[in-house]
Formats: structure tokens, C-alpha cells, sequence
């Protein structure tokens, strides 16, 4: 007696031949979109099979596919029941806002913090009003915005001046060394400024000062930044390296500086927030 087919079955079949239908459609992006319904499927259900269908034409399909395979391969990545965080509602809501928000972003990084947006609502364990507030904000960044959160929190610190080198003891992994010993701060170093935060911001384009302040305004005013009062410091802070068997501290790449727990701040440490770490570190 042949098997009857379940309801996220019957939904992906229909969202899968209403893309085939659709004569604006290329062959290829159809396939595309085949595979990436039958992929997410055994995840999370019949529900985001329908929302594909919702935009079976050649340009917004194939984005709409990127975004949901962007999203299978963090699904298997981490292992998840992506239905053990959301609701078939919130599924329903959430890849709906992430891909209409992705069908109106101009550039790419945009849609790649998006991609890792979708990712972060089906894998993560905060709360789904937590996730919420975490994508509205993301959907609402513009590109200068972005640019400025990548320079506070994943940039090197051009105010930090560093003496001394940490010596590692072992490796964790290919990427993550072990260190024994911590950055001790010595204080702002007089006579040795850089120039203004604003400037440093701008970038290459001196013109742009005026929209980085504006669009600094913008992330105080959403708790990512606290960069308002800062722009017009150009100060630096030296640290010096000390090694012991006292203190033992683990850096999480031995590319980028090591961050530690300072008196003095640079522009840029007075700069982030607590809400902006978590933030940059969900998305970036």
C-alpha cells in the first residue's frame, strides 16, 4: 500500500511546481530552488516551502534561494531542530522579514549579515523577543552604518599602542593559541595623538565626515555604539605585555589584538557597548 504524503510534503510540492509554472522562471534557478526546498525540508517544515513560492521570478527567486541555502548550511552546521527555537509561526515571520529585507538591500555585506541574521533566529536559544529586537535592527542598517560597526569591532585599534609580545604555550586549534600572561594598561600616551575618531571613520573620504557622524547618531541611538562623545578624541593608550604563570589568558585569534579590561579607554573601546558586542558577535 503506497505511503500518503504528509502535509509538509503536499505544501513543498505545491510551492515547488508553482516555481516550475512560472514562466519568468530560468531553468536553472528553478533547479536551485528545488534543491534548496528539499534540503530545508527535514529541518523545519512545510512552512518556508510555501514562502519560496511567494517569489518565483528569475531575480528575486535566486536571492531568496541564496538566503534559505545560506540557512540550511547553518542549520547543519550546529546541528539544530531549528523547531526547538521557533514556532512554525515564527518561522512563518522571520524568514519572511529576512527575505523581503534581502529583496531591497543594495549591497552585499548587507545581504551577508542578513544570511547570518536568518541563521542566528533558527540556531540560537535567546529568547524569540531577544531575536526580534536583534533583527529589526539588523534589517534597519544602511551601508555607512555597517562600515562603522565593522571599524569599531573588527578593526585594529589604531589608538592602542602595544609593547611586549605574547608568547604562546600551546595551540587550542589552528586559528586559537594559548597564553600565559595579560596586557597591563599604562596609560594614555601624551605627545603620540592620532587623528580625530570622526576621521578615522571617514576613511579615505574626507567629505564623509558628516555622514559618519550622522550615522553614529543613528547607532548611539539604537545601543550599538556610544561613539557621539568620542568623535572628537584622537588619543592613544599604551599596553604592555606581561608574562607570569599568575595570570593565563586565552585570545580568540592570534591575528587580531588581545582585548583585556582597561582603566584608560581608547576612542575606540569608549566607543562600543555591551549591546553592540553581542550584536557584532550574532551577526559578523
Amino acid at each position: 500500500m503506497p505511503r500518503s504524503q504528509t502535509d509538509t510534503e503536499i505544501e513543498a510540492n505545491l510551492a515547488i511546481a508553482r516555481i516550475r509554472g512560472n514562466r519568468l522562471a530560468e531553468p536553472n534557478i528553478q533547479e536551485a530552488a528545488v534543491s534548496v526546498v528539499a534540503s530545508l525540508i527535514p529541518f523545519v517544515g512545510g512552512a518556508l516551502a510555501t514562502i519560496l513560492g511567494e517569489y518565483a521570478s528569475a531575480s528575486r527567486t535566486d536571492r531568496v534561494c541564496s538566503m534559505l541555502s545560506s540557512l540550511g548550511d547553518a542549520i547543519r552546521l550546529h546541528h539544530t531542530d531549528p523547531e526547538k527555537h521557533l514556532t512554525k509561526d515564527q518561522i512563518v515571520e522571520v524568514v519572511h522579514d529576512m527575505t523581503q529585507a534581502s529583496l531591497t538591500a543594495s549591497d552585499q555585506e548587507k545581504i551577508r549579515l542578513l544570511k547570518n541574521g536568518l541563521g542566528y533566529a533558527f540556531t540560537s536559544g535567546d529568547t524569540f523577543e531577544d531575536k526580534q529586537i536583534f533583527l529589526s535592527v539588523l534589517r534597519g542598517l544602511t551601508t555607512h552604518e555597517i562600515e562603522i560597526l565593522r571599524k569599531i569591532y573588527r578593526s585594529s585599534d589604531p589608538y592602542r599602542i602595544e609593547s611586549g609580545r605574547p608568547i604562546a604555550i600551546g595551540q587550542a586549534n589552528q586559528m586559537t593559541a594559548i597564553l600565559q600572561g595579560t596586557w597591563r594598561n599604562e596609560g594614555k600616551e601624551s605627545g603620540n595623538e592620532g587623528e580625530a575618531l570622526v576621521r578615522h571613520l571617514a576613511g579615505a573620504n574626507s567629505g564623509s565626515e558628516l555622514w559618519v557622524g550622522a550615522a553614529v547618531s543613528l547607532l548611539d541611538s539604537k545601543g550599538l555604539t556610544a561613539a557621539v562623545s568620542h568623535l572628537s578624541e584622537n588619543h592613544k593608550v599604551r599596553f604592555q605585555w606581561i608574562t607570569g604563570s599568575g595570570v593565563a589568558g586565552l585570545s580568540q585569534n592570534v591575528f587580531a589584538p588581545i582585548r583585556s579590561h582597561v582603566s584608560d579607554d581608547t576612542p575606540i573601546e569608549a566607543s562600543r557597548t555591551e549591546f553592540g558586542v553581542k550584536f557584532v558577535e550574532s551577526f559578523y
